[in-house]
């Protein structure tokens, strides 16, 4: 396939304020991708990601067609040595999907080809951090994951200004926060991964079909810094997910 040439230029060329924390106070810099990601999924899509410190940007989604490679073939571009067993098919396949989960969740649900595309679709969102604390919380660095690949980082300018952005179905979120405590800022951590099946239905219930309007991520820390809340919301419609799997530790 082409790959998107002036895209892609463009996306190195830009790149995004960082920081070099070798020294101090760290120093600011431009930082930029480093990688460049393929993943396939079953029925034959291709995509293409950069990927650099916090980031990970889709550019580009393909589709491949069906091909015919002989064993004996397929056995040495993948350098699994020629035997009986890997030069017939059936055996192969049947040996490869044994005593899998995967095997396992394939006999339940079969393949679903158009998750792949699902996951890529994108909303008009923003997250939102509020902390129920009676001096200031400072929200020092967020990092958001999604569904699509693509991977989000704000620093602590970034977060002060969060806009709403067109993002695939967030994933994972993770986010630090100082607080005054005790003579000296005190860290936190809270790391928050979706429940695929939660976060699919409510994407659906506050966007519609087709999807539409704007939306908020919403995370609630309450006082004690040892519990959180989090919410899908918009257009009306206010969602918690509570089948997250979520931890709050120190940080430092």
């Amino acid at each position: 396939f082409k790959l998107p040439y002036h895209t892609m230029l463009s996306l190195f060329q830009k790149g995004w304020p960082d920081f070099n924390y070798s020294f101090n106070p760290p120093k600011p810099i431009t930082d930029t991708y480093n990688e460049i990601i393929v993943g396939m999924a079953p029925g034959g899509m291709v995509v293409v990601w950069l990927s650099g410190a916090g980031y990970k940007t889709e550019v580009g989604s393909f589709q491949a067609h069906d091909t015919i490679i002989a064993m004996p073939t397929f056995i040495d571009m993948i350098g699994s040595g020629h035997s009986p067993e890997n030069d017939d098919q059936s055996i192969f396949v049947s040996r490869m999907m044994k005593d899998s989960a995967i095997a396992e969740n394939f006999k339940v649900k079969g393949l679903p080809l158009g998750l792949w595309q699902k996951y890529r679709q994108k909303f008009n969102i923003k997250p939102t951090l509020v902390y129920d604390q009676l001096v200031e919380v400072n929200t020092y660095n967020m990092q958001m994951d999604f569904y699509n690949g693509e991977q989000y980082y704000w620093n602590l300018a970034d977060i002060k200004n969060t806009e709403y952005g067109l993002r695939a179905r967030i994933n994972k979120v993770i986010f630090n926060w100082f607080i005054p405590w005790a003579g000296k800022n005190q860290g936190f951590q809270l790391d928050i991964r979706m429940d695929e099946e939660e976060i699919m239905q409510a994407y659906e219930e506050v966007y519609g079909k087709p999807a539409n309007g704007q939306g908020e991520l919403l995370v609630q820390i309450n006082r004690g810094n040892d519990q959180y809340k989090i919410f899908l919301q918009g257009n009306g419609k206010k969602i918690e997910l509570k089948k997250t799997q979520g931890e709050i530790m120190l940080n430092n």
